[in-house]
């Protein structure tokens, strides 16, 4: 008995899932073993190897790229010359969190190509209504943190229970103080950490979660106590720093990473000794928005600079979002430059790594802005843009994965772009086609108008 001849398909790019049009019959090799996955062939592409691009054929096998066999594919997919890179990451967004709207988030990140997403903080609830519709072969893959861990009436308790209470952020300092004593979103969204008998408790909840990160929250540490006896700082403060090293080791010990929310020097300092995995921000990200005094405070010391640079420290810069509280006000714009961009050029430097983060819950624009505003604010090259958004970000937040490279023993994932990104940074928006663990994804729908 002979098994049919090798094919050349085309993927498909119809709304249901149908993975590839047969377009001719080239090839004959013998009947395969059964139970043996069948090889593909990915025929005519232009690979990126990490820093170049290679022209050739890559094999896959099931979820993995396999080396070329000895003998001829099961099948070829036509590739039509297209521009292959490991698909990108988002380390530091809000999003997907909960049924609500899911659909539309799913469908926007991978419309941009962005296969990963790592949620710094959202509901314990949604992530639950969601679990079975994320990380696997057809849609997004989240490494989720849960509930942020504060301090009572911190950030963000006081913006979840006004969402909550009046349905917008901000409010009179009436409303604020009524959302910084409501708990109706508890240990759903944040924690409240304010004394070490709590944190067993903490922890105790932690473990039953099976997500892979901790976010804890540091807001101006050197004066948190000032703060959170001020009534009228309600939101403005987050956890308590002196108890920063117990829930770090506490969160090591159930092999959770933890990355911080940091705004100032003193919080960046604090986090670097006590053994924080990652920053959600470059210090000193909201600089824009203070007077120039207050701007100049968070200008980074060049012995925090060296520690960071040597605990090679990853960081989603969040520049996107300093340039956009920036605008065109020339007084905002030369705040943002001379300290947040200054801050994120020295760490880069000195060997922090910084991803892309765009800090939003499902602004597409932010999604794809943010790796681009940083390649132009920092001065990366197209190689260095390439690399950080489609092999340093999804490598961050999925450490143990064998992702980010186009090569055997890797995911079979890529995305397939219409033209050379390392020519035109254009090229990056230009996707053709989408391969996820050895599954063609269907065109995603476009956003709504």
């Amino acid at each position: 008995m002979r098994r049919g001849p090798a094919a050349v398909y085309q993927p498909a790019r119809w709304l249901g899932i149908v993975p590839f049009i047969l377009c001719s019959i080239l090839l004959q090799r013998p009947l395969v073993a059964q139970g043996t996955l069948p090889v593909v062939e990915l025929r005519g592409a232009h690979w990126f190897d990490g820093r170049q691009f290679r022209s050739g054929s890559r094999w896959m096998r099931g979820e993995r790229f396999v080396n070329r066999p000895r003998v001829a594919a099961d099948s070829i997919v036509d590739m039509r010359e297209r521009w292959m890179v490991p698909p990108f990451g988002d380390a530091h967004t809000h999003s997907p969190d909960g049924l609500w709207g899911f659909e539309g988030i799913r469908d926007m990140y991978l419309r941009l190509g962005v296969f990963y997403v790592q949620t710094l903080t959202n509901t314990r609830s949604g992530r639950r209504e969601i679990a079975a519709k994320v990380n696997h072969p057809l849609s997004v893959d989240v490494a989720f943190a849960n509930a942020a861990i504060t301090a009572t009436g911190g950030h963000p308790q006081v913006l979840y229970e006004s969402l909550g209470l009046f349905r917008r952020l901000g409010g009179t300092p009436a409303e604020q103080q009524q959302a910084a004593r409501s708990l109706a979103r508890d240990r759903d969204v944040y924690e409240r950490l304010d004394s070490l008998p709590q944190l067993a408790g903490i922890v105790q909840r932690l473990s039953r979660d099976s997500v892979p990160v901790l976010k804890v929250m540091l807001v101006d540490s050197e004066h948190w106590e000032a703060r959170r006896r001020d009534t009228t700082e309600a939101g403005a403060y987050g956890m308590n720093p002196a108890l920063l090293a117990s829930i770090v080791q506490a969160a090591h010990n159930v092999g959770r990473r933890v990355w911080a929310h940091v705004e100032t020097p003193y919080d960046f300092a604090l986090a670097l000794r006590d053994g924080v995995d990652g920053f959600a921000h470059v210090p000193g990200y909201a600089a824009a928005n203070a007077t120039d005094a207050e701007a100049l405070a968070l200008l980074l010391p060049d012995s925090t600079i060296r520690l960071a640079g040597a605990q090679r420290v990853p960081m989603t810069a969040t520049l996107v979002l300093g340039t956009t509280r920036a605008g065109s006000d020339t007084a905002r714009r030369r705040r943002y430059t001379e300290v947040t961009l200054h801050n994120a050029r020295r760490l880069r430097a000195a060997g922090v790594q910084l991803l892309a983060g765009s800090d939003t819950y499902s602004n597409a624009d932010f999604v794809m802005n943010d790796p681009l505003t940083t390649a132009k604010d920092l001065g990366l090259s197209r190689l260095e843009l390439l690399r950080l958004w489609s092999v340093d970000t999804p490598r961050a937040i999925f450490p143990g994965r064998a992702i980010g490279r186009l090569a055997a023993e890797f995911e079979a994932s890529a995305v397939a772009l219409t033209c050379n990104p390392l020519r035109d940074t254009r090229c990056l928006g230009r996707i053709a086609l989408r391969l996820k663990q050895g599954q063609w994804l269907p065109e995603p729908p476009p956003p709504p108008p």
